[in-house]
């Protein structure tokens, strides 16, 4: 059997309940993805077929050497094979110091998942996807609205202090990266593109939450497709409870339909609970990030 007619089962087999048939074709697959896989490093387990077991990485190095598996870019016929994969892979990269691996696997794909816990890889991220739906928004007091470039000037003390607050949240757990490049300047570049639209809830002027999305497309999904992407959703404390998370993002969904887009995804922390326990709630998870440092 040929490399992309088992990458494509694998594709099929683990996220074929989430995507329509007509996006998860074999010749959209190919069409989506050969060109990336055909320029990246192959490993294969068998000498004369790939049938036990292959994939696809990239390597490259700053101060240390980084290795990227795509979840689009496997295939293990069992949790041995996975296991004898990841090895022969590090016996690879692994030449005179230490590599920061980033595997992703499907969320489905459980035997692949608990070889590579069992290997001391550790969750860093999810990736979760929708069907882009509109729905009823209740009567609430909050006034909610897209932000215009100049309102985002306008009001860039509090929307830059709510956005510290998600910033300083991630900061203040030992699990997360010391997140050094989210500086006020990045984000005020990020927040006035032109491909992100900020939403903001207002309580008698003060602001109460933010949520943005963006026209970042799911590589799952591809061009044709138009999904988009959600994150930096925050709401103050005194306000959780009440709904309005959910307002916010029914807000961004209703704005992104009207745009033409069918789908949105979002990418979060897996260590985080109050990510995990609001984005899970809407979003259905079709990949982990499995990260390890070793050397």
């Amino acid at each position: 059997m040929d490399k992309y007619e088992l990458l494509y089962q694998n594709y099929k087999k683990r996220i074929g309940s989430i995507i329509p048939d007509h996006i998860a074709s074999k010749s959209e697959f190919e069409a989506r993805f050969s060109s990336d896989l055909e320029k990246m490093s192959l490993i294969v387990l068998g000498e004369r077929s790939l049938d036990e077991g292959f994939l696809h990485y990239a390597l490259w190095k700053d101060d240390i050497a980084h290795c990227y598996v795509p979840v689009y870019g496997y295939y293990a016929a069992s949790e041995k094979a996975a296991v004898k994969l990841f090895q022969k892979l590090a016996d690879t990269v692994l030449k005179g110091g230490a590599c920061d691996f980033s595997i992703n696997i499907y969320r489905s794909d459980h035997d692949t998942l608990t070889a590579f816990h069992m290997m001391q890889f550790g969750n860093m991220s999810e990736r979760c996807i929708k069907t882009l739906e509109s729905g009823q928004i209740s009567a609430n007091p909050f006034e909610i609205k897209a932000l215009g470039k100049d309102e985002i000037e306008k009001n860039w003390h509090s929307i830059w202090k709510a956005t510290e607050s998600i910033i300083n949240h991630l900061k203040g757990s030992p699990i997360f990266y010391p997140g050094s490049e989210f500086t006020e300047s990045v984000y005020r570049d990020y927040f006035m593109s032109d491909s992100l639209e900020l939403i903001a809830a207002y309580e008698n002027g003060t602001l109460a939450g933010i949520i943005e999305w963006n026209t970042e497309n799911c590589e799952l999904i591809g061009n044709d497709e138009l999904s988009v992407n959600a994150g930096e959703a925050f709401v103050y404390p005194q306000y959780r409870k009440t709904g309005l998370a959910r307002q916010l993002l029914c807000f961004a969904q209703t704005r992104a339909m009207a745009s033409g887009y069918k789908y949105m995804w979002v990418e979060h922390g897996t260590a985080n609970p109050n990510a995990r326990g609001f984005w899970n709630k809407y979003f259905e998870t079709y990949q982990y990030e499995l990260v390890r440092r070793i050397g």
